[in-house]
């Protein structure tokens, strides 16, 4: 590569969603990141590519003309994506996940990757939310850059483990150049090998007290984040999600974990019942049903007892930090 970025440092750096929904120089999609050992197929996403590539789909940045109102419902303000991006990203991910299921039935039986299940798995989750649940349109808009980001991440560990890390075993011959990816930064020299023998972007960060050590053939301008990314804030901003060191290991994990709350609705056990002086009070016996979280797994029993005196509407339900105001919630059922 002929230039270099700019290294994003701090101790108290705040990882934040902005205006396009992604996070700015924080996002590995976006910015080079410091390398993480667990998450070494970052160096590997791909660059944006021209207008005509197909893949381009992924860096497709929705507008308010893109969300299409629902009339399937009697709350206003839901909605889902427009059916033309919808079916484009759907082929796009189809393709994707047939190569990730050709790539899995290949692996040893005793050498099964978890990464290429879990990503695939909430690839999938977020194409069928995108299809069939009318949400609001910055939901909306946030599932349509969660579909990019798992779809990114997908590709690039399958290249990671299909063409990168042979190269840097020396199972495939080296590369000659650097494809076109995002790249890393890091201070060890192993990484630096590994990476260019790869033929992915490494930049190599050295102590300013070690540069009469370096032979210098060009001097480049650095690459600054404002001048390539948008990092306006939306209106009211979003609040940061994370606040510590560019490269504590734990900071991608959290933005998953954000990602996946922000789909969810507000827990309606967060509440204290205040059931009237002239009715029965309720007794609710219920017995946990086994999950089917992805990341949760129970054996609880499936057997549900429930008594109650009281109907769930003429219950007075009150937010223990609301200031005393109702906290509303309906009970939505799917019946298959």
């Amino acid at each position: 590569m002929d230039f270099v970025p700019q290294l994003v440092l701090g101790r108290t750096h705040n990882m934040r969603i902005r205006a396009n929904f992604r996070y700015g120089e924080d996002d590995p999609l976006q910015w080079p990141q410091p390398y993480f050992p667990s998450d070494c197929h970052l160096g590997a996403i791909p660059l944006r590519p021209g207008p005509d590539d197909a893949m381009s789909i992924m860096w497709w940045d929705p507008e308010p003309k893109d969300f299409v109102p629902t009339t399937a419902t009697t709350i206003g303000g839901l909605g889902l994506i427009n059916r033309g991006h919808f079916t484009y990203l759907s082929h796009m991910v189809s393709s994707l996940c047939y190569r990730a299921e050709e790539f899995m039935s290949t692996e040893p039986s005793g050498k099964k990757n978890e990464v290429i299940p879990s990503f695939m798995t909430v690839v999938m989750q977020g194409m069928k939310r995108l299809e069939n649940l009318p949400m609001s349109r910055r939901q909306v808009f946030m599932n349509v850059r969660y579909v990019q980001r798992c779809y990114l991440e997908l590709l690039a560990a399958l290249d990671y483990l299909e063409v990168f890390r042979p190269r840097m075993r020396g199972l495939r011959p080296a590369a000659s150049i650097a494809e076109l990816r995002m790249g890393v930064f890091t201070y060890d020299p192993i990484v630096v090998q590994d990476f260019m023998r790869a033929g992915l972007p490494v930049w190599l960060i050295r102590p300013y007290d070690m540069l009469y050590t370096a032979r210098i053939d060009s001097v480049k301008d650095v690459r600054l984040p404002e001048d390539y990314l948008h990092l306006e804030d939306t209106s009211p901003p979003f609040k940061p999600f994370f606040c510590d060191r560019v490269d504590h290991p734990n900071r991608f994990h959290v933005f998953h974990a954000y990602l996946r709350a922000f789909f969810s609705y507000p827990n309606p056990f967060d509440v204290v019942d205040e059931p009237s002086v002239d009715q029965p009070s309720s007794s609710i016996s219920i017995q946990s049903l086994p999950s089917s979280s992805t990341s949760i797994q129970s054996s609880a029993s499936s057997s549900t007892s429930i008594q109650s005196s009281t109907s769930l509407a003429s219950r007075t339900v009150k937010n223990k930090s609301s200031q005393g105001q109702p906290c509303k919630h309906f009970l939505y059922v799917h019946i298959r």
